[in-house]
């Protein structure tokens, strides 16, 4: 779990919700030394989740360029 250090690309559906959710997915991806300690309980643990970190960061590319993972949305 590298942190993100480049400017972050949200997709609209993470901007459109509005509130905080893109300063959330922003501190995810920017403090996983933080995040990959703290475990989801959510039962994602099935899809190969290992903490709250892969509930939020799907993939980070070479670039610095975020996929980020929707099942935080729920």
């Amino acid at each position: 779990y590298a942190p993100v250090t480049g400017p972050l690309t949200f997709p609209v559906s993470v901007t459109e919700e509005g509130g905080d959710l893109p300063q959330l997915y922003e501190f995810v991806a920017r403090r996983p030394d933080v995040e990959r300690y703290l475990p989801c309980f959510c039962g994602c643990g099935r899809a190969g989740h290992k903490s709250i970190y892969d509930c939020f960061v799907d993939r980070v590319h070479r670039d610095g360029a975020v996929d980020i993972d929707r099942i935080a949305f729920t």
